[in-house]
């Protein structure tokens, strides 16, 4: 060139460079990189503004340098621009004096005047020519209604799952059809614009819910762009799971449930705070309850009595008879003692300490009644469980206040005591029967009697005892029995209770 730079073209590397008076030049490169369309080139020449014409298999690059040889412009003359030889022949050209360089291509001679070169100074014409949904034109889908003259759209409203879109454009440049370039720009989604290439479509997926401008711009072969870039308004839908109000409504159901689980949480360990408190009240009463029910039955009376019966029959010189009854009576306080531990004995072991006690009574009342315990052959009395010194009160009741003399009652007077169990409808039935003068004359001879305090006392331990074991299912009935002229001849206590086993 003017300046004294060598220009060197190569077959596979480019354009290299170097200044020849220098005592240092250094070589530098034009490539792709730079802008040329080929690196085999065929011909090299410079124009009179001292600019670098390069010649390859695919036209001319028309190189316009600065003073100290960096790339201004580029331009490329392909079929489009009239250079219908397209592909160069090797070191075929020649400049003219006029300023005219000729070209050797394949397809002829071809030349042209640098100075004669004009600016394309209009814009392409810019427009969307369709918009596809998931690969499918508009105009083929439910909503072609947003298409506007010429299928044209401005405008376009989806729901949240038509989320996939297609943009085909087109810009007309009626000087150089291929030498328009694009670029699109998404605002919404993209935050700049795209590179500047000659591709006519682009495709945008999954895009999400909100508002969307598509912008597309084209700039002919002299990089004149459209002043103003054609647009397209898109709005996508939110579902309703993402709407504000949809939120809201969430949080305050969410803060409800997160309440109503607190308040269920505080319920639920109130509940079991009672029901642990109630555990320990009920423990309590039952624990009450036996040591009232032990009470009633290591009445100090009956055991004083016991005593000073047996005592009597040492003096007597009755030994042996003694040291049975003694026997007896020491294995009835054990009995006792061991039942008033647990909260439940065996049928067999309640009749065996009833046995005990009237033996021991009948003997210290100088053998004034007789008794007898019944039970069914079919009732399992090791299987069943009772609560313990359940039926002795109203035995002890018996002899203590129906067997009371009172002028009805005949000289030859001897009482009787029954107790019988049997089983019905998954109950156990006690019956305590006496032939005593019954509880309306026992009232009145017991009217002034500290006994009645015993007696009213052990009935309301017994029910309250019973009431801890099923309260709907047990029950004391307390009657008169009456002969034929509806005269008093004894008392019928029947105590239901629940089988437990």
């Amino acid at each position: 060139d003017q300046r004294g730079n060598l220009f060197v073209g190569t077959a596979g590397s480019g354009v290299a460079f170097f200044p020849l008076y220098t005592s240092k030049p250094s070589v530098q490169t034009i490539g792709l990189a730079d802008g040329i369309r080929s690196m085999n080139v065929y011909l090299l020449t410079i124009d009179s503004k001292n600019n670098l014409i390069i010649g390859t298999e695919t036209g001319l690059d028309y190189l316009f340098l600065t003073e100290n040889r960096s790339i201004q412009q580029i331009k490329h003359y392909g079929r489009g621009d009239g250079f219908t030889g397209i592909e160069t022949c090797q070191n075929a050209v020649f400049n003219d004096d006029d300023g005219t360089i000729w070209f050797g291509t394949i397809q002829g001679l071809s030349h042209f005047n640098p100075h004669h070169l004009m600016k394309n100074e209009f814009e392409p014409i810019t427009r969307i020519t369709d918009v596809r949904l998931f690969y499918i034109p508009i105009q083929k889908t439910a909503y072609k209604s947003f298409l506007g003259a010429w299928n044209e759209v401005v405008k376009l409203t989806l729901p949240h799952d038509q989320n996939h879109l297609s943009f085909d454009f087109f810009a007309v440049n009626f000087s150089n059809p291929e030498g328009v370039k694009y670029q699109w720009k998404l605002v919404g989604f993209d935050a700049h614009w795209s590179p500047v290439i000659s591709e006519k479509s682009i495709v945008y997926s999954n895009l999400n819910p909100g508002k969307y401008t598509f912008l597309v711009r084209a700039c002919n072969e002299d990089g004149v762009w459209n002043k103003k870039p054609t647009q397209l308004f898109i709005e996508i839908s939110t579902p309703f799971w993402l709407t504000w109000w949809f939120t809201i409504c969430s949080i305050f159901i969410a803060f409800i449930l997160i309440f109503a689980a607190f308040r269920w949480r505080i319920k639920r360990i109130q509940f079991k705070a009672n029901e642990a408190q109630q555990k320990i009240q009920l423990e309590k009463e039952v624990l009450e309850l036996e040591q009232k029910a032990l009470r009633l039955q290591m009445n100090p009376h009956f055991i004083f009595n016991a005593l000073n019966s047996i005592q009597s029959l040492i003096g007597s010189g009755n030994e042996q008879q003694a040291r049975y009854f003694l026997a007896k009576f020491s294995r009835l306080m054990r009995q006792i003692l061991a039942n008033s531990r647990t909260t439940v004995i065996s049928l067999e072991e309640e009749i065996s300490t009833l046995e005990n006690y009237l033996l021991i009574e009948k003997f210290c009342t100088g053998d004034r009644f007789d008794y007898e315990i019944n039970s069914s052959n079919s009732i399992e009395k090791d299987y069943i469980q009772i609560p313990p010194m359940l039926v002795q009160p109203f035995a002890e009741n018996a002899i203590k206040h129906g067997f009371k003399s009172h002028p009805s009652l005949p000289e030859n007077f001897r009482g009787k005591i029954t107790i019988s169990f049997e089983e019905s409808h998954n109950q156990l039935i006690c019956t305590i029967a006496d032939n005593g003068i019954g509880r309306k004359k026992a009232a009145e001879l017991n009217l002034q009697s500290k006994e009645t305090y015993h007696e009213s006392t052990a009935l309301k331990v017994i029910e309250e005892r019973l009431s801890l074991v099923d309260q709907n299912s047990s029950s004391i009935e307390i009657r008169d029995v009456l002969d034929v002229d509806n005269r008093c001849i004894g008392t019928k206590v029947i105590v239901k209770i629940p089988i437990m086993s």
